[in-house]
């Protein structure tokens, strides 16, 4: 990985050169410089089992709770993304739930099609979806596809992380979805699971919180197009976060892309004292008058 410093001058950063700005960047790039070139390791991958599973809102704890599990004993070859949204008036929607909380369930499995569908099926078993979008894809065609979930429009995110969904949270992010449909808002409260890739132990470590098996993101996620709307999204998203932070289970990790305004507490919680002093001391010494500080800023160590 190659950086820019302030001078001007090009600095290498790997595992046996500059390592500590290698430890660094890899999770706080922003504040060190800027990355000119990266080389990374590539794996190959066939086709994909992907789509998704669309089920009624009033269905949500129970499919929840069976994720819960399911994420623990399942194969690691498969994210898991669970979309709380109220339904779209589109014809591929039922019209009798137009407007009403649905919750969408993505997955994507990268261990081939067959394997996919073994893997899935204990969830596709145990509820009956609205709609299964479910079955072999091309991995960029799906990437494409999940793109039109996120409109260039007026937008607000904010995220928690907890250890588990116990049955609380679980309530708590129902019913907090359960206002984004009743206000007719737009947008989304999103679940993900940590699992596979997101859990392993890295081959070099970063400066990038950890993740734990068994552990959640929550986040919201509103789009809007009218300013007049504002107020009303922007307010659901604080009182479901803050909802969610009541239940005791946060664990004060965040992901920083996702956290709209940027703030020093929540993103020295995120990394430790340890590691935050760390990533201080590594920005005084490439970036000691705090040039680049447009962003979730790291302060130099005085």
């Amino acid at each position: 990985m190659c950086s820019s410093d302030l001078d001007g001058s090009i600095v290498r950063a790997a595992p046996d050169e500059h390592p500590d700005l290698y430890w660094a960047i890899r999770g706080e790039a922003a504040n060190f410089g800027v990355v000119t070139r990266i080389k990374q390791k590539l794996a190959p991958i066939g086709s994909l089992y992907a789509g998704g599973l669309i089920y009624d809102g009033a269905q949500a704890e129970d499919v929840i709770r069976f994720l819960r599990d399911f994420n623990l004993t399942a194969s690691g070859d498969f994210s898991l993304m669970l979309d709380f949204l109220a339904g779209p008036a589109e014809e591929w929607i039922p019209e009798h739930l137009h407007g009403k909380l649905l919750l969408s369930v993505i997955v994507v499995h990268c261990g081939g099609p067959e394997k996919g569908q073994n893997d899935i099926q204990p969830l596709v078993d145990a509820f009956d979806p609205v709609i299964n979008t479910l079955g072999e894809r091309d991995m960029l065609d799906f990437m494409i596809e999940m793109d039109g979930d996120y409109p260039a429009i007026r937008q607000w995110f904010d995220e928690e992380q907890v250890t588990e969904l116990t049955d609380e949270v679980i309530q708590v992010e129902v019913e907090q979805a359960q206002k984004l449909a009743e206000r007719g808002l737009s947008g989304y409260l999103i679940t993900y699971a940590f699992r596979g890739a997101h859990v392993a132990e890295p081959e070099f470590p970063s400066s990038f919180p950890r993740r734990h098996t068994g552990g959640w993101s929550i986040g919201s996620a509103a789009y809007w197009e009218d300013e007049s709307a504002d107020a009303a999204h922007i307010d659901w998203s604080n009182e479901a976060m803050e909802a969610i932070r009541a239940t005791g289970a946060t664990t004060g990790n965040i992901y920083g892309n996702v956290i709209q305004v940027p703030n020093v507490d929540r993103h020295r919680k995120a990394h430790g004292e340890e590691n935050w002093a760390r990533l201080t001391r590594i920005k005084a010494q490439y970036d000691p008058e705090n040039v680049f500080h447009r962003n979730h800023n790291i302060p130099p160590a005085s």
